[in-house]
């Protein structure tokens, strides 16, 4: 409460019975090592990517962040993806949100322990060109060159 106080001001003790007072550690980010969890990420990586081509199918984000996170909604069950031995297993992850999850998928890209290409589609003459990032699998050494890499994340605390 510093920042919005006057020079000579108390600074103001939390009462503990408003929002923000009770919410305040949920909002605090806690810095972790989640080098198990990219790891992990890569097993994953490499389980879905080999099961799609072996049915023909490209491999999206979607697809990888959600067999991580165990997800069972629609596309999951549709795909067959809750099928996989590796979604099957019982992994205590660090990282928990999928936007969490993909953001770690987007660092193993950045760091060229993913292999992806781009597909660019134009559906109509008039339309815009989009662009999705198609994933292969993972590079030669990549789950070495994982474990020599920091994996340090700030995530948000969850509430109890």
């Amino acid at each position: 409460m510093q920042y919005y106080s006057w020079a000579g001001d108390e600074e103001a003790l939390p009462c503990e019975k408003c929002d923000n007072c009770l919410h305040r550690q949920s909002h605090c980010p806690i810095i972790q090592d989640a080098r198990q969890d990219a790891l992990y990420m890569l097993r994953v990586i490499d389980a879905v990517t080999n099961y799609m081509k072996n049915n023909n199918e490209n491999t999206t984000r979607d697809d990888i962040v959600q067999v991580f996170c165990r997800s069972k909604n629609a596309s999951v069950i549709k795909k067959n993806l809750n099928h996989l031995d590796i979604y099957k297993e019982n992994y205590n992850r660090i990282l928990k949100r999928q936007e969490e999850v993909a953001y770690l998928l987007e660092n193993l890209v950045i760091r060229d322990l993913v292999e992806v290409k781009f597909k660019l589609s134009k559906p109509t003459p008039t339309s815009q060109i989009t662009c999705n990032l198609i994933y292969i699998g993972v590079t030669e050494n990549a789950v070495e060159r994982a474990n020599i890499g920091s994996w340090i994340y700030s995530v948000r605390s969850r509430q109890k």
